[in-house]
């Protein structure tokens, strides 16, 4: 009986202790938890703006420094509100969460055929000279929309698109969906929760 009693408290302790534990289910985002979704890939291969070789899955490192996480956002230079509104925000989200997590910022072109590497990077830096600006083949851009569900289209010499930013954890897991919608201070709360 003794036998018995020490294995029923020992698999009580146990199940009290994973209770205990922080599980992704019991965290509650402002974003959207695509977490484990296999719907969206973050897969990223191609050449930047400066022509360097770029594998969201494999160069983890900024500056000498291993990255938390990864921020990934779609639009184009000409964009005259949700583009540059979204990189502003992912600038204050960036501030907000400072030396906390070391993140990275990716931007991927959707207008392959005017924002050319050079535009690109002279756009990205007025935002951060350390934003990533990624503008591909055509053909190589559909492959990545479809990776993360973008949608794009021209009409009327502009671009409908999807906007709104995700996140991609050090571990290269595609994790949130943050929406066009959401401020920088909620953006922040989810990022600092993963």
């Amino acid at each position: 009986m003794k036998k018995y009693y020490k294995l029923f408290i020992t698999v009580l302790i146990s199940l009290s202790l994973a209770a205990c534990q922080p599980t992704h289910e019991n965290i509650s985002f402002n974003s959207v938890d695509i977490t484990g979704s296999t719907e969206f890939k973050a897969e990223i291969n191609t050449k930047d703006v400066n022509g360097k070789s770029f594998n969201l899955q494999n160069d983890n490192k900024i500056d000498g420094k291993t990255i938390d996480g990864t921020i990934v956002t779609f639009g184009f230079t000409q964009c005259p509100d949700y583009c540059p509104t979204t990189l502003s925000k992912i600038m204050q989200t960036q501030k907000i969460i400072g030396a906390k997590k070391n993140i990275r910022v990716v931007f991927i072109t959707i207008d392959t055929d005017n924002d050319k590497p050079d535009i690109l990077k002279d756009y990205l830096s007025a935002f951060n000279n350390k934003y990533i600006g990624i503008s591909t083949t055509k053909e190589y851009l559909e492959k990545i929309k479809n990776n993360f569900k973008v949608t794009a289209f021209k009409e009327n010499n502009t671009f409908n698109h999807t906007t709104g930013a995700y996140f991609i954890d050090k571990n290269g897991n595609i994790r949130l969906y943050m929406p066009y919608n959401l401020n920088a201070e909620q953006m922040a709360d989810d990022i600092l929760r993963i």
